[in-house]
């Protein structure tokens, strides 16, 4: 919309266009110094009960379930919220509401979200205003240290390119289970118990679509360039960008508590996730006639047999001494592709701006 404004007022006042556009990059780099992606360095804890996630929680009717009666206290959570849907809104703004805060006070999570986020102007900001991270292994470790709590969406991209808002199956993908690994490995090395913590947010999917194109196709930008650019949500009235006004309600499963590990299974690993499975399946049917929601039902993609607490402690007690003799080393993530990508993008639209004022100014 700016960028359309601008290039109807270059017609006009060409000099001024450009000038103000190197004026707000100018003023817009510093924000990328010291990577605050990496460091949270932007967070505002004075966002809680801001007006702005005030206004949010009440266009979407937020409403915030659990079926326990409170965490455990001195320890580090990962939470984890599903489904992804087309753009996860209230996983940014849930932990920040006073409603969050009476329930669970002290506990403020780091926000994670993919890389690539963190390079669009304007989103970026608010979302590194919110506490947003980068999902990095190492940012997630040292997020989770530093807030003892963290949050972020497994299902991913995955998740995004099967949401449809017409649809009462709600599709959850189980092929991420990184996060329970970390989670077992950490819990060997911190000095707090470490909880997987659930969460279902129900008409997350209901709030926006994207744009239809074949998932084949989505599949493949997003393996190629980490991110799936076929990407335009609209919502209200047709709107891009735009989100309907339908009550989002979100459940809180049981925490699931995570036995230190330092060099997990792929079975320990499933074991576990398993049971965070049944812990987020418990939530959501316990909540979902209450969320106005009654018709819909949980997929898990690819299929996945859940356990409740006691098969999960027969089962866990047959393999809680093994342990992985070759643990697979992990080599840091680069972002180049992503820079290169929102670098390419920011640098057209200037351009653009830039050849429209002069082109303007000689006619």
């Amino acid at each position: 919309m700016f960028f359309a404004v601008s290039l109807f007022l270059c017609q006009f006042f060409p000099t001024l266009v450009v000038t103000t556009w190197a004026l707000m990059g100018a003023a817009y780099v510093p924000t990328f110094a010291r990577t605050p992606s990496v460091n949270g360095r932007r967070m505002l804890k004075s966002i809680v009960g801001h007006w702005v996630v005030v206004e949010l929680e009440k266009y979407f009717q937020l409403a915030i379930y659990k079926n326990f009666d409170a965490l455990p206290s001195d320890s580090r959570f990962i939470i984890g919220y599903h489904p992804h849907g087309i753009f996860p809104a209230a996983c940014l703004y849930m932990t920040r509401t006073r409603q969050w805060q009476r329930m669970f006070p002290h506990v403020l999570p780091a926000v994670l979200s993919s890389s690539i986020v963190h390079y669009v102007p304007l989103f970026r900001d608010v979302l590194q205003l919110l506490g947003g991270y980068e999902v990095s292994r190492g940012v997630f470790i040292s997020a989770l240290r530093k807030h003892d709590s963290v949050v972020l969406v497994p299902g991913g991209q995955v998740e995004m390119i099967s949401s449809r808002s017409d649809s009462n199956s709600i599709t959850i993908d189980t092929s991420h289970r990184g996060f329970v690994k970390l989670a077992l490995e950490q819990a060997a090395r911190s000095n707090k118990p470490i909880y997987l913590l659930p969460t279902y947010g129900f008409n997350e999917t209901r709030t926006l679509d994207n744009v239809r194109a074949p998932h084949a196709m989505q599949r493949f930008v997003t393996k190629a360039l980490k991110a799936n650019v076929i990407y335009l949500p609209y919502g209200q009235f047709g709107l891009p960008g735009y989100p309907r006004t339908v009550p989002v309600s979100v459940a809180i499963g049981e925490p699931v508590k995570v036995p230190p590990v330092h060099h997990p299974t792929r079975t320990q690993v499933d074991l576990v996730y398993r049971r965070y499975l049944d812990s987020l399946q418990a939530a959501f049917e316990a909540f979902k006639r209450d969320a106005g929601c009654e018709d819909d039902s949980l997929v898990f993609s690819p299929p996945e047999q859940t356990l409740d607490a006691g098969s999960f402690e027969d089962a866990w007690a047959a393999v809680k001494d093994d342990s992985n003799p070759t643990p697979k080393k992990h080599h840091p993530r680069h972002n180049g592709v992503e820079m290169l990508i929102m670098g390419s993008l920011l640098s057209f639209l200037f351009w653009t701006i830039v050849w429209t004022a002069y082109h303007q100014r000689h006619n």
